[in-house]
């Protein structure tokens, strides 16, 4: 089994991945390819050397808890990674943190910076799609 950390956005990003990569700041990014090697929209999150999210779980990790439990040096990391790609690309974009197989429960609509602070402080949830959005500020009643 395999932990899949993903941004999805509504159509191919292409060449504007470039902006997002090449930073000891920022994990790799991949996009993935239908069968004609066109991008899809679909980005694939990981560091250096690995092909999936697994390597970014703590020891202790425990599938069956709310939030994923990830090294702390790479929580920093991951939220730097998806305040470049909302910045880069300007576009709205789902992001999630799934096991293999597993499907998301839940919907949560965020900013990239709510999704950001959410990353640093632990928070990411196991079967959650976090719809995030882009240029708009959280009201400040919620």
């Amino acid at each position: 089994m395999c932990l899949t950390m993903t941004v999805r956005f509504s159509k191919p990003v292409g060449d504007r991945l470039a902006h997002v990569t090449g930073d000891a700041n920022l994990l790799n990014t991949s996009e993935r390819k239908n069968w004609l090697r066109k991008p899809t929209g679909l980005v694939f999150l990981f560091e250096e050397g690995e092909g999936c999210a697994c390597s970014m779980l703590t020891d202790e990790a425990d599938w069956g808890q709310p939030y994923w439990d990830l090294r702390p040096e790479v929580l920093p990391v991951i939220a730097n990674t998806v305040e470049r790609l909302a910045s880069s690309i300007k576009e709205p974009f789902q992001f999630e943190a799934l096991w293999a197989g597993d499907h998301p429960e839940q919907n949560m609509a965020v900013t990239a910076t709510e999704l950001a602070d959410l990353i640093k402080a632990g928070k990411i949830g196991q079967k959650i799609t976090y719809n995030v959005k882009i240029g708009e500020q959280p009201d400040p009643c919620d």
